[in-house]
């Protein structure tokens, strides 16, 4: 029987975890507060300290953020950690391949999912994004990346008709 503590939508209930994994975004999420920007520099140190806890998986950052972004993706993929280094993409072959040019282990790619989201920001139905979505991580896939797909605003998305 599916353990409840891990239900975060009514519509997981049948689903549990079979294994779990720990990862850290840090990197990328750290800098969404008002008047943090972290330094290439800082970034480094932050994710050596991140795996000398033994943290499994970093996300490095979203790369086609911009150019300065996708170079501390790059150093921190350089640093030979012993954690996975993932980094965030749209569901679009040019971000994953920024991706790629940065050395990044693995990608994390999202799209979004709930119908607020497919009208004002993609500006497409739900099955279009569901097969952008398929496409990106066969994509992904297909040039060697450990792939996991990130349905934005996923908790407001009913199930698939």
């Amino acid at each position: 029987m599916a353990d409840e503590r891990w239900m975060v939508s009514p519509y997981n209930t049948k689903l549990a975890p079979r294994e779990l994994t720990v990862y850290d975004s840090t990197l990328r999420e750290g800098e969404q507060v008002p008047g943090v920007a972290f330094s290439v520099e800082d970034k480094m140190e932050i994710a050596r300290a991140l795996d000398g806890t033994g943290i499994p998986e970093i996300d490095a950052g979203f790369p086609a953020v911009s150019r300065e972004e996708e170079e501390a993706v790059k150093a921190v993929c350089e640093l030979g950690l012993e954690a996975r280094i993932l980094a965030l993409s749209r569901a679009e072959p040019a971000d994953i391949d920024r991706v790629i040019g940065a050395g990044a282990d693995g990608v994390i790619v999202f799209v979004a999912t709930s119908p607020i989201h497919l009208k004002e920001k993609l500006g497409m139905p739900f099955n279009e994004a569901r097969e952008m979505a398929v496409s990106a991580v066969e994509y992904a896939k297909d040039h060697g990346l450990f792939t996991a797909l990130s349905a934005e605003d996923g908790t407001r998305t009913g199930p698939p008709s």
